[in-house]
């Protein structure tokens, strides 16, 4: 296996052939794909000039789109400040997230608002999407203002009389109020510091993407104080008595109240010298009566207690060693007794205590005796096949064919892995990197889709982070009436890539 990575270019002008004919008269255009990493696009100058910023999220699969900047739009209802319209084709896209519009106009004076304006190309009349919010400070030519786009067709920022007047025919309003427009899903890229020492408050660092203004930064479990800097860093404040005991605590951030949640990174308590370290779990999910392995370091001593995240105690087991990642580790089993939960595993000894990261106990979708795996490809069918991707065990892997990769152009296809069940509602979705290779043959970000047959249900990318390029995506409000989870790569180590388990878990 050899490694390979390229970056391939998404953005790029293009001619209008073959697209919508304008409405108005077409100033400038550029077009884009979508649905690949978050993409801006300026298009005009002045007061027409208008810049129009996508998140990674906008649509389910990736979608070429025109984007025209169209002046001398005549419909009923309102008038495009600076007469500058954004025409976005093919038609009838609904965007998953909306994306935003941003113009400097002049701020709206008594008795106006600035709203953002949509109509079809063959509308008679502009509809209103909701309020364009200013932002920025003014200067001698006007403020900047934005507004949320959610989808194909014209856009513009139009000012709108609010006083009575019998003249005026009032605006026809949108059926979603602004405030419900969708959330983006944000994403944590890492944390600063990623580690310390226990009983000692953490001013942290959080960056990444997608984070709104009421996000909150969740640390084991319970939201801390934090501090909004800009859509891809936060400021969270974790007092001491949070970081009692050694170990890895879950942090995640949730985009406002009720609102999507990020993925799962961890934070870690550094232990004394000599005592024990988790590394890992084998499996890292069961049902009671089930067997799991804890795997880590130090492990052996008197005093061995295994406790869940509520201090239900299980029994120790067999012990013994393991290869793990190009290392020998201890490891301890014990039997998932009655009454076990969801949360993180504190292994205790005569030396100290430790708890490891987050165990679900549920049944893994992936596992159930009517659920079939497709896949791109194998690297071959007897040591790295598609089962080996979703078969609950830590220490086999899929790796897709040599030459099929997302990173490169020369790459024959694009690696995916699908497992298809009876329809349930899907409440967690977890990916473990592959524990064979404590370098290279990684998938680097990839985006997920629940699936319902043909129609998507749920889609979001997300970056597959270092060291272990685990992944856990968990839904506020499950999704129901799915009948598939699929992973298709975006970025990848370009030769063999794989992973060690894609997991699902129902409520």
């Amino acid at each position: 296996m050899k490694r390979a990575i390229a970056i391939v270019a998404l953005l790029f002008a293009c001619s209008p052939d073959k697209v919508e004919s304008p409405v108005g008269a077409v100033a400038e255009y550029k077009k884009l794909v979508l649905g690949t990493e978050p993409q801006e696009v300026t298009l005009g100058s002045g007061a027409q000039r208008v810049t129009l910023t996508f998140p990674e999220n906008a649509v389910a699969r990736r979608t070429e789109i025109t984007v025209r900047l169209e002046t001398g739009v005549a419909k009923r209802g309102a008038i495009p400040s600076g007469d500058a319209t954004i025409h976005i084709a093919t038609r009838d896209l609904t965007f998953n997230e909306p994306a935003l519009m941003r113009q400097r106009v002049i701020p709206p004076q008594a008795g106006e608002e600035l709203e953002a304006v949509f109509a079809q190309p063959d509308d008679a009349a502009w509809s209103s999407r909701g309020p364009a919010q200013p932002v920025g400070t003014a200067n001698e030519e006007g403020q900047e203002h934005q507004a949320a786009v959610r989808g194909s067709g014209l856009w513009a920022i139009a000012r709108r009389t609010v006083t009575a007047d019998a003249g005026a025919p009032d605006l026809p309003r949108d059926t979603t109020p602004a405030d419900m427009a969708p959330r983006p899903t944000p994403q944590i890229a890492s944390m600063t510091p990623a580690m310390g020492t226990g009983n000692t408050l953490v001013m942290m660092t959080v960056t990444g993407t997608n984070f709104i203004n009421d996000a909150a930064v969740y640390f084991d479990n319970l939201a801390v104080p934090t501090t909004f800097s800009n859509a891809t860093t936060l400021i969270a404040t974790v007092l001491a008595d949070k970081t009692a005991f050694p170990g890895q605590y879950a942090v995640w951030v949730v985009n406002g109240p009720g609102g999507p949640r990020s993925n799962t990174l961890y934070f870690n308590v550094n232990p004394a010298p000599g005592a024990p370290v988790v590394v890992d779990y084998s499996p890292d999910n069961g049902m009671p009566g089930d067997k799991i392995t804890i795997l880590g370091r130090d492990l052996v001593g008197s005093g061995q207690t295994i406790t869940d995240a509520q201090g239900m105690a299980a029994i120790p087991g067999t012990q013994g060693t393991a290869p793990y990642w190009g290392q020998t580790l201890q490891t301890v089993e014990f039997q998932i007794p009655p009454g076990w939960t969801l949360g993180p595993i504190t292994f205790n000894n005569d030396r100290g205590r430790f708890r490891g990261k987050i165990f679900t106990v549920g049944r893994n979708l992936s596992l159930l005796p009517e659920s079939v795996i497709t896949a791109s490809s194998e690297y071959n069918t007897t040591n790295w096949s598609k089962a080996s991707g979703a078969d609950n065990k830590l220490v086999t892997s899929w790796f897709s064919r040599n030459g099929d990769c997302a990173s490169i152009m020369s790459c024959t296809s694009i690696p995916f892995f699908q497992i298809a069940f009876p329809q349930q509602a899907v409440a967690r979705i977890a990916m473990r990197g592959n524990r064979e290779y404590s370098s290279g043959y990684d998938f680097i970000r990839g985006r997920f889709e629940v699936l319902s047959g043909d129609q998507v249900l749920w889609s979001a990318s997300y970056d597959l982070p270092q060291p272990d390029r685990d992944l856990d995506i968990v839904f506020a409000t499950p999704i129901a009436g799915a009948t598939a989870v699929k992973f298709t790569s975006e970025k990848d180590e370009s030769i063999e890539p794989g992973f060690s388990e894609l997991e699902i878990f129902s409520p």
